[in-house]
Order: C-alpha cells, then sequence, then structure tokens
C-alpha cells in the first residue's frame, strides 16, 4: 500500500477575503481534515476540534494583513492557505480625557469642554474603549478602627443610563479590589485589576497579596497574570496594550517596571526598561510609572536617571518595537515651593498625560491638575486641565446616555 500523499483540505471561512476590521485582535476561523494540525506563521497552534473545525485569534497591524495558514495531517502532508484581512483603527479621540474626582468622573474633550459623566464618590475610571464607562467605588477605610471596607467595579455600556456591577469582592473577605485599564478583543473587551488580600500589615509573616488578574466580559473568565507578596509590597500603575501589560512594582527597597503578556509570561521589549535588579538592589531610582499605548506601540514611562532629573521630572517615550526614543518631556519641578511628584502617565496616539501629586498624601482629593503634552509639538509646555483629580486619556470617547449616579450603598 502506497503511503498517503494527498494534501489535506484546507479552508478559511472567516473572516472574508478583504475584510475590514476594528480590532487589533482578531479570530479566523475554517475547516481542515480531521485529525489534522493548523498553525499560523510558521508558529502559532490553532485549536482544532475532532470535526476539523479550527479557530486562532491573531494580533493584525494597521492596514493591510496577509495572513498565512498551513494544515499538516497525520502523514505529515501539508496544504496552505492565505487571506488578506485590512486593520483600520477606530476613530481615535485626540486628547479626549476622562477625570476620576472624589465627587465623580469628568470628561474634557480636545477643545477644553467638560462632560459630567458620573455623580458620586469614585477611585477610578477607564473607558471600555468602546463608548461606554468603567467606574470603581468604594467606602474608605478607617485604618485604625480598621472598618469594612468595598470596593466594586461598575460597568455603563455604550449609551446606556444604568450601570452594572462587573466585579464584586469575595463577600465576608478583606478582599479589595482597583480598576486599572482595558482592552480590545474580537468579541469584546477584557478588564485588568488587581485584587488585593490580607491586609493585616504587621503580621508576621505577611498575608498580604496583590493579584494582577484580567476579567474576559464577554466569557467571564478570569486570568491571573503576576503576584506579588508581602509587607509594603504592591502593584501599581497598570495599563494595557496589544496583549501587553506593564505595571509599576513597589517594595520596601525600591520600584521598578514589570512587563507581561496576556498569559503572565515575563517578556522583555526595548522600548520598556524592566530591571528584577531594580526591584530588589536597595535602589531608588529605577524607570517607573510605565504606560503603554492601547496599540501597546509606544510606552512612556519616568526616568529618574536621565541627566538633569535631580531638578525636573523626565519622561521618555519608546518605541516598544525597535527601542527608539519617540519624545523626551521634561518638566521643571520645584519641591521646596510645591511638594508634588509625577506619576501615573497615559499616553494615547500623540498625547501624554502627566498627574501631578501632593507628596506622602493620598486619595483624588490630592492629585492636581494634570498636565496635558502633545507628542508632535516637542518642546510645547503642558496644557493644565481644568479639573483636578486622576486624569487619563480615552481610545474612544465616552457616550452614555445621562449623568449617572454610582453608590455602593
Amino acid at each position: 500500500m502506497s503511503p498517503d500523499a494527498t494534501p489535506p483540505e484546507l479552508v478559511i471561512t472567516a473572516p472574508q477575503p478583504g475584510a475590514t476590521v476594528t480590532t487589533r485582535t482578531f479570530r479566523f476561523e475554517g475547516t481542515t481534515e480531521p485529525g489534522c494540525t493548523v498553525t499560523a506563521a510558521g508558529r502559532y497552534a490553532a485549536d482544532v476540534d475532532t470535526q476539523g473545525n479550527w479557530s486562532i485569534v491573531l494580533v493584525i497591524n494597521p492596514g493591510s494583513n496577509l495572513a498565512t495558514f498551513v494544515a499538516t495531517d497525520q502523514a505529515g502532508n501539508t496544504n496552505t492557505a492565505t487571506i488578506a484581512v485590512n486593520y483600520q483603527s477606530p476613530g481615535q479621540a485626540d486628547g479626549t480625557v476622562l477625570i476620576a474626582h472624589e465627587q465623580g468622573v469628568y470628561q474634557v474633550d480636545p477643545d477644553g469642554d467638560v462632560s459630567t459623566l458620573v455623580e458620586g464618590e469614585v477611585a477610578a475610571a477607564v473607558d471600555d474603549t468602546r463608548g461606554g464607562l468603567l467606574v470603581q467605588t468604594h467606602k474608605g477605610r478607617n485604618w485604625e478602627d480598621e472598618e469594612d471596607w468595598s470596593t466594586v467595579i461598575w460597568w455603563v455600556p455604550k449609551g446606556g443610563s444604568s450601570p452594572q456591577r462587573l466585579l464584586v469582592p469575595d463577600p465576608g473577605t478583606d478582599h479589595e479590589l482597583t480598576l486599572h485599564d482595558t482592552y480590545r478583543t474580537d468579541t469584546g473587551f477584557v478588564v485588568v485589576y488587581t485584587r488585593h488580600e490580607g491586609y493585616t500589615p504587621f503580621e508576621h509573616p505577611p498575608t498580604m497579596h496583590d493579584r494582577l488578574r484580567t476579567y474576559n466580559v464577554e466569557t467571564g473568565s478570569i486570568e491571573e497574570l503576576y503576584r506579588v507578596r508581602g509587607y509594603e509590597w504592591s502593584l501599581e500603575q497598570v495599563s494595557a496594550g496589544n496583549g501587553l501589560v506593564t505595571a509599576t512594582e513597589y517594595q520596601m527597597n525600591g520600584r521598578g517596571c514589570i512587563l507581561v503578556d496576556d498569559r503572565g509570561e515575563i517578556v522583555t521589549r526595548p522600548g520598556i526598561p524592566t530591571s528584577p535588579d531594580c526591584l530588589v538592589g536597595g535602589k531608588f531610582d529605577c524607570p517607573h510609572s510605565c504606560s503603554l499605548c492601547s496599540d501597546g506601540n509606544r510606552a512612556a514611562y519616568i526616568d529618574p536617571g536621565q541627566p538633569g532629573a535631580a531638578d525636573n521630572d523626565v519622561i521618555l517615550v519608546r518605541s516598544t518595537a525597535t527601542g527608539e526614543g519617540l519624545a523626551r518631556v521634561t518638566i521643571p519641578i520645584d519641591r521646596a515651593e510645591l511638594p508634588a511628584y509625577l506619576d501615573a502617565l497615559s499616553i494615547e496616539g500623540s498625547f501624554l498625560v502627566a498627574n501631578r501629586h501632593i507628596d506622602h498624601a493620598y486619595g483624588l482629593d490630592n492629585f492636581l491638575e494634570a498636565l496635558l503634552f502633545d507628542l508632535d509639538n516637542p518642546g510645547a509646555a503642558g496644557h493644565e486641565l481644568p479639573i483636578s483629580g486622576r486624569a487619563r486619556l480615552v481610545e474612544t470617547p465616552v457616550d452614555i446616555a445621562i449623568t449617572v449616579a454610582i453608590s455602593d450603598q
């Protein structure tokens, strides 16, 4: 009997050839013979069921993309299929900013006009990348009496008026949630957040954990990406872009950036400085407050090791693909006159937001008016936003029906 030399069937059923999509991550689907494997770009394996139906999610680039798939049967025969797909970014909201204030959430458009989105005490606010809004609320804590603490993450979809509880801490525990960011998928969006556990500061050994997690709104699945454990260890300044998540990891002896992919694997990119030595070597001059664009192509961070950083805050913007320096923003800070510092960067499109805090003070009422920079105009001074609070740029302007009132009570 002669060996099997017939190439397996391979068909791409979705998307249609030449289709235009508006998400960087897209699911390709098709059929092949049962028992075959299917790979993309020579290395990414598709999911294939017993009937030969296959699917795989790939990251595509702006403009035209040519995706190539290879089916291999059990005899080693192969067949190849290709498809052209165009990626067109949804309308970019140049310079549109969300501001989380202790009395609500505000949106500032590129013309400086302010609209009120939420009334009520909030801790954080981000857009859902589709015109909706995510908000974290809280009651607060009396640290001396250790009163109950409650944090809830709410979602108001585009055009909506009723907030939905999206993530709620486990009842009967001391868990807390911190909302960080969102990113698109081909079916919906994913929420990036931290769950804080066991905040008993002087217990030995420490039981405190910060768990960096993602929540897929479409599937309801939760993935844990990273964890730190110990007194005065925490994850802050978290942002996501194109399958990457970056955070500033704080420890008692220093701080620095960490970078993981959407499976929780530590990765390196030339545009994002990450140095484990900074986190354990007793150094305090590590780059920090890393922030990613939603497309993942650029990263901004504060680098205290740059020339002139002793009297200024120096923000660097680099390409995450090549490490090339794209912009440098230097902000003089007279800390003797105003004990403030920069933190919580946000970058989107050609715009950068740098938040200013009052030193050694906590809460949204200690955020000063943030500075908005247009990176297409190097050297231009930052524009001070009209409302104090924690500011971040949005990928898509928030478009909800009415001003929403949200409370944990």
